[in-house]
């Protein structure tokens, strides 16, 4: 994910291929972010909550998230959950002119759902003749099945428009959190942004992103500080002033709740 604001910029795949599979382990955060691509997430192990443009969807395995496109969306796990990941690029219907359909954003243990991903994890970790082939009759086929029991209605061109506007005022604290993110950061700051009060602010922001303002700026900068502990020789005590933390021991605190680990930990880990 790009560090400097909620847009994701996904990378093209090999071979221009238009589907990215990817399985995650333990995962207990993922940051806020939207991009134009469909996400299918399917939890094989764990329990969490996703956060998909300010609602909140407790989820268990068996459970398949789906995220359309520029849609904000986040996760938050005590214990980290285990799942599989497919990304669709916009365009991968298009040589076939179909309209893709918006879908609901979860589907609780569906016994087909979890079918299809099995054969398409399988496909991607087969060399077997003709795997892309099979990928995309695969994908084709879960998104069928979607298409006839799980779609909604087409958003109203001002639920576009709202959420366009919403996405937009977001990007403005993002820019002014990646500014100043080595800084103190009020919520009295953030809501300046806008000309509102703190308290209408700190609701607004919730409402649309789904977790506070303070957890939002934590969590960057504990993304920041990840960068450091893996890259540079620096002490904890340096890294936690150089991410905006006043002392080293509420930075350790704050990693240990977010990542589960402490920093030192972190750093053990990553350079084994």
């Amino acid at each position: 994910m790009n560090n400097d604001n909620f847009y994701e910029s996904i990378r093209p795949y090999k071979q221009d291929f238009g589907i990215g599979l990817n399985s995650f382990e333990k995962l207990t955060t993922m940051r806020p972010h939207w991009h134009e691509h469909i996400e299918f997430v399917y939890v094989t192990r764990g329990d969490g909550v996703f956060i998909i443009n300010g609602k909140r969807y407790p989820v268990s395995p068996g459970d398949l998230i789906i995220a359309n496109p520029n849609t904000l969306h986040a996760l938050l796990s005590e214990s980290g959950i285990d799942y599989h990941c497919m990304l669709i690029r916009p365009d991968f219907f298009s040589k076939d002119d179909i309209d893709i359909p918006s879908f609901k954003s979860l589907i609780k243990a569906d016994k087909t759902v979890g079918e299809i991903f099995s054969e398409l994890k399988a496909e991607y970790v087969s060399d077997l003749t003709a795997a892309d082939i099979m990928k995309k009759a695969i994908v084709y086929r879960l998104v069928a099945y979607l298409a006839r029991n799980y779609s909604k209605p087409t958003l109203s061109k001002e639920d576009i428009e709202r959420r366009t506007a919403a996405l937009s005022r977001i990007r403005k604290v993002e820019d002014f959190v990646s500014k100043n993110y080595k800084s103190k950061i009020s919520t009295a700051d953030l809501a300046k942004i806008f000309y509102v009060s703190e308290n209408h602010f700190c609701r607004l922001f919730k409402k649309t992103v789904g977790i506070s303002a303070i957890e939002y700026i934590n969590e960057y900068r504990i993304g920041k500080s990840e960068l450091l502990l893996s890259q540079t020789d620096l002490s904890i005590t340096e890294i936690a002033a150089e991410v905006g933390f006043e002392n080293a021991n509420y930075f350790a605190r704050v990693f240990n709740k977010i990542r589960k680990e402490s920093p030192s930990e972190y750093r053990k880990r990553i350079a084994e």
